[in-house]
């Protein structure tokens, strides 16, 4: 009867002790479901470093597409740090998020031999609200951004014959939406 009793506190007291280890979860992998319909898979990682705060290492692939008469391909990195304003168990609740940002896109002409490669460095900061369904987070988030640009040609033609309209601006705007698994 001992050996019942002790076996029983024993398990209770594992059962305790996962469910707050469950309750503390570190980590979530992210997914934009609304990327994937633009051809680009964006891929985000959290990692907590405290109660309120974390890293997170968002990469993104364009596979290519075209605007007008240019191919596009390219990549983004994007590094930020979350601070959670209120006091809810992680992964969840409002956040402040500075984030800096580095792109590099290749856009091609399809009439000429030329192209171009665009590199851009920056930052900005946003601000989001991440739920926690279970397991399941819905993180969405929006926020002001400035990026540099440097732009170089090759190929046959001059700097009109690729079309790089869609990043004129320095001054811009990051949103979105992502799904993940908090773990």
């Amino acid at each position: 009867m001992k050996k019942i009793t002790l076996l029983f506190f024993m398990f209770v007291a594992v059962m305790l002790a996962s469910n707050s280890v469950m309750a503390q979860k570190q980590n979530v992998i992210k997914l934009n479901p609304l990327s994937l319909a633009l051809g680009n898979i964006s891929v985000s990682y959290e990692r907590f470093l405290s109660e309120r705060a974390s890293l997170q290492l968002h990469g993104a692939y364009w596979l290519g597409g075209s605007i007008g008469d240019t191919k596009w391909n390219g990549m983004t990195l994007t590094p930020e740090f979350r601070y959670y304003v209120s006091n809810n168990e992680r992964p969840k609740g409002f956040y402040l998020a500075p984030f800096g940002k580095y792109q590099s896109f290749t856009a091609k002409s399809k009439e000429v031999d030329s192209k171009a490669s665009i590199s851009r460095v920056g930052g900005g900061a946003a601000f989001g609200y991440q739920f926690l369904f279970g397991r399941v987070t819905w993180d969405t988030f929006l926020g002001p951004q400035y990026l540099s640009n440097t732009v170089k040609y090759s190929g046959e033609g001059s700097d009109e014959q690729v079309n790089i309209d869609r990043f004129a601006g320095n001054f811009g705007l990051r949103f979105g939406t992502t799904i993940g698994i908090a773990f």
